[in-house]
């Protein structure tokens, strides 16, 4: 949540009217609980301050066991995924992964939340890249698509 205490400081927004304060990817993942073939375990931490509920996602034990017994072909995979992405965006040096701070409604509550994108493409708008595994042919091996925000 330090992100977007951060930015309502910096930019000194008042959430007087704001209901829910969160992160896209929590609320991505709620959403999918229904179709998650992996069955993911989540936990989430709900906190009011005034009228605002800020919504903020607790690690569990499943998640701390699978994050610090991860592979070497999965940190492979991640690297190669950065390092994909520093190819695409063209970074000097490290990838500028940033957070941005988006107003939205869902249905009648005012929602602020933080996502993180992977960087700015060459005009300077925000991308986010995705990159899939795909069994099309023995030789393809990632598929890219880029969506602009």
């Amino acid at each position: 949540m330090d992100v977007l205490f951060r930015w309502i400081c910096d930019n000194n927004f008042v959430t007087d009217n704001i209901n829910l304060l969160t992160y896209r990817g929590l609320l991505k993942k709620i959403a999918m609980t229904n179709y998650d073939v992996y069955k993911n375990h989540w936990c989430v931490r709900l906190s009011k301050l005034y009228s605002t509920v800020i919504m903020d996602e607790i690690e569990t034990e499943a998640q701390k066991r699978k994050r610090h017994s991860e592979s070497e072909q999965q940190k492979k995979f991640q690297y190669y995924g950065h390092r994909f992405e520093k190819e695409i965006l063209q970074f000097e040096n490290e990838p500028q992964e940033s957070n941005i701070v988006v107003t939205s409604k869902i249905g009648q509550y005012r929602c602020l939340f933080a996502a993180e994108v992977d960087g700015k493409d060459k005009t300077g708008n925000l991308v986010e890249i995705k990159t899939h595994r795909t069994m099309l042919t023995h030789y393809t091996n990632k598929l890219l698509s880029v969506v602009n925000f």
